[in-house]
């Protein structure tokens, strides 16, 4: 009912600007639409040439009719003008009365239309975009400024709308039933796919955000092209531009990373192995026989070992390391007169003795314990 009134008024030329723009729109969107706008077209022509049409001047021809009557000498007519029993059937009045008939007529026409409501939902978001679910549960969000048509449910083995506009889609996935989107200029055929879709009268522009598609001129099916996910293509009148691979800029590809430079390793410095100390020798003493001359004698220890450390012969090659710490009763039997090594050798009798490593060709006690 809304679609024939907006016709009607865009006829009239009543319609305002946005809606003569929607009009056209709807009429460029399928061969259904155009033919519908014609007969209505044509039937409002009709109509308004009812009121213009020169209709049978009636006084004229009644004349015509009376005079042959008249005329006939065996008939008898009545004037009932005279009588007064019958107005002035003017042609004004059979002009009105046919023009009322044209106009019923025109009525029970429109009116058959009117008992079969519109199967199709159309709307245009003006400044507002709108979400949009369709029988099918695809999912519509449609930009400001658009205009889509699409069935009120489904029927058959096809689904198809109509979009002028910007719109996303979200098309729920039925391989029985093929979706198209058709738009002024261009087609596209999906399964189960989410597009970005910009159309106008002068150009498409599709995106491909997930899935795979077909594209084509309108009406055109045989030049379709196959689109994948990532690929945006634009169709004007000049044909298809190729603007996205796969997410790739088509026209302004991204320069080619630049080669990693790999540093070069600093050679690592040579390492020269210090030599392996060479282990230190000490030299064993010389075992001396002992004399019957080296006579022993009784000491107390630490008296003994003043006496190496200051008055024996061999003072310098002994020392001691540190306070050695042992008991003043302890004694040593030793023989005052024989070499160092040998003295050492009968003080180890009684005690253990450690020496040091670090005292090089001499005899340096670091700890003196009894046994």
């Amino acid at each position: 009912m809304k679609t024939i009134q907006l016709i009607l008024q865009y006829l009239a030329g009543k319609a305002s600007q946005d809606d003569r723009e929607a009009m056209e729109t709807w009429i460029s969107a399928s061969q259904g639409n155009k033919s519908l706008f014609e007969d209505i077209k044509s039937l409002d022509e009709q109509s308004n040439n009812l009121s213009n049409t020169s209709l049978i001047d009636t006084d004229a021809e009644w004349s015509k009719f009376l005079n042959k009557v008249n005329s006939s000498e065996s008939a008898k007519v009545v004037d009932l003008h005279e009588r007064g029993k019958v107005k002035n059937l003017s042609s004004n009045v059979f002009r009105r009365r046919f023009a009322l008939a044209a106009a019923a007529s025109v009525i029970l026409i429109l009116g058959a239309i009117f008992m079969f409501p519109d199967k199709y939902k159309e709307i245009h978001t003006g400044d507002t975009p709108m979400a949009i679910t369709l029988d099918d549960g695809s999912q519509i969000n449609l930009a400001a400024n658009s205009f889509i048509k699409y069935p009120i449910k489904f029927d058959g083995k096809v689904r198809e709308i109509f979009i002028d506009g910007i719109a996303k889609l979200d098309i729920f996935s039925d391989p029985s039933r093929p979706f198209t989107i058709n738009s002024p200029i261009t087609g596209v055929d999906v399964l189960g796919t989410v597009v970005d879709l910009e159309a106008s009268k002068e150009s498409s522009k599709l995106g491909v955000v997930e899935g795979k598609v077909t594209m084509f001129p309108a009406e055109d099916k045989n030049n379709a092209i196959v689109l994948n996910t990532g690929d945006v293509i634009a169709y004007t009148s000049a044909g298809f531009d190729t603007l996205m691979i796969g997410g790739v800029d088509f026209k302004n590809p991204p320069p080619p990373p630049e080669p990693e430079v790999v540093p070069e390793p600093e050679p690592e410095p040579e390492v020269v192995p210090e030599p392996e100390p060479e282990p230190e020798v000490i030299p064993e003493p010389e075992p001396e026989i002992e004399k019957p001359e080296y006579k022993r004698s009784e000491f107390l220890l630490h008296t003994f070992i003043d006496y190496l450390k200051k008055n024996h012969p061999e003072k310098d090659n002994f020392k001691t390391k540190g306070d050695l710490k042992y008991s003043k009763t302890d004694t040593v039997n030793v023989s005052v007169s024989a070499p160092l090594s040998i003295i050492l050798k009968q003080m180890e009798e009684r005690y253990a003795i450690e020496y040091s490593e670090d005292c090089d060709g001499c005899f340096e006690i670091i700890s003196i314990t009894p046994k």
